[in-house]
């Protein structure tokens, strides 16, 4: 494995408050997402933006062959590396029965809790197959193969949204809307604006409402996600973040604004756009990084499991993914009327 110098690493403003930004740390950290990288959270960027925005809550683990990194909220502790749980350091695999012991014990809880698992991946495979855990199958990720470079897309989504699918692409079209790669401050301004004006601010579901918008902006400026932002005129009115990770590309985000919902701009930015950016590109499959809805469906080709993991079975665990297994069958409900996740905070109107 290639050591970095600590001169390579990026600055890191006040890193004297944030337990988690130690010099060996963030080299060990940066040395293996390079070599090991499958998912976006194990990215060195995004262990950065995490100590950000959790600072001192954020406590980093090392197992000898792996590094994590978990919040501790009571006698549970949370890891940040959605997907996959655990950034390897070498090329042998962890002993994960002494990984989990030994990290429940350093950090005080009684229960480790990885959420969002893709159990297609081997380091997944060997957690979850774990003795001790509980496994609770989430909604899966919606995802399109990228075998043709994205050129079937919209012939999809014609065949399975009809004329719907033709009325939004002429709505789009009508307002005169174009989509453009925005980088630095006038990303993270974009990104910003939309977040106020979009549905999920008037019930508390935006960036700033859930405690995100630190670590998605440090994302931002620090290069690790491309914001592709749909323009009507100067204004922005809609925005998708993305990352790419060997052969796939992570959709993590999007949203619009609430005024221009008519104008399709979210429509356009995955039935249009995604074509755009990637046809070049000589992916295996873009995710779509989330539960399946009726634009997902629309595009998508196939879905990924997704599994949340809890050790060891106990009170607390089987009350943490009972918790998570209503909020999905809430949303599932939902999903099966052919409304979409803004229905569960609408009062399913």
């Amino acid at each position: 494995m290639r050591r970095f110098n600590l001169d390579e690493i990026p600055a890191f403003p006040e890193e004297s408050q944030y337990a988690a930004m130690d010099d060996r740390v963030q080299c060990l950290w940066k040395a293996a997402s390079e070599c090991y990288r499958e998912v976006p959270h194990q990215s060195f960027e995004f262990f950065l933006a995490a100590a950000r925005s959790y600072g001192r809550n954020l406590r980093v683990v090392t197992s000898g062959t792996g590094l994590s990194a978990f919040i501790i909220r009571g006698r549970i502790a949370t890891c940040v590396i959605e997907g996959c749980g655990l950034l390897l350091t070498a090329s042998r695999l962890p002993d994960t029965t002494q990984f989990f012991a030994s990290t429940a014990r350093e950090l005080g809880v009684r229960v480790l809790y990885f959420p969002l698992v893709y159990p297609d991946l081997p380091i997944s495979r060997l957690l979850l197959d774990t003795p001790g855990c509980l496994k609770l199958r989430r909604r899966p990720s919606s995802v399109i193969d990228w075998s043709d470079r994205g050129r079937s897309i919209w012939t999809r989504c014609l065949s399975r949204l009809g004329t719907r699918a033709r009325r939004r692409l002429r709505a789009y079209e009508r307002h005169g809307l174009t989509i453009a790669t925005l980088e630095g401050d006038t990303a993270v301004a974009a990104v910003d604006r939309v977040e106020q004006t979009s549905w999920k601010a008037s019930h508390g579901q935006d960036m700033h409402s859930r405690g995100q918008f630190e670590y998605y902006r440090f994302l931002i400026l620090a290069g690790a996600v491309t914001v592709r932002a749909v323009h009507h005129g100067s204004e922005v009115i809609a925005y998708r973040l993305d990352t790419r990770v060997r052969d796939t590309v992570f959709c993590l985000k999007w949203s619009f604004d609430e005024a221009y919902r008519k104008a399709s701009p979210g429509f356009a930015l995955i039935v249009h756009d995604l074509e755009v950016c990637y046809r070049d590109l000589p992916l295996k499959q873009v995710d779509l990084f989330g539960s399946p809805d009726q634009l997902k469906d629309a595009v998508a080709t196939g879905t990924r499991a997704r599994v949340d993991l809890a050790w060891p079975q106990c009170m607390e665990a089987e009350d943490l993914l009972r918790e998570r297994a209503e909020h999905d069958s809430l949303n599932d409900r939902i999903y099966r009327t052919g409304f979409g996740i803004r229905a569960a905070y609408d009062g399913g109107k």
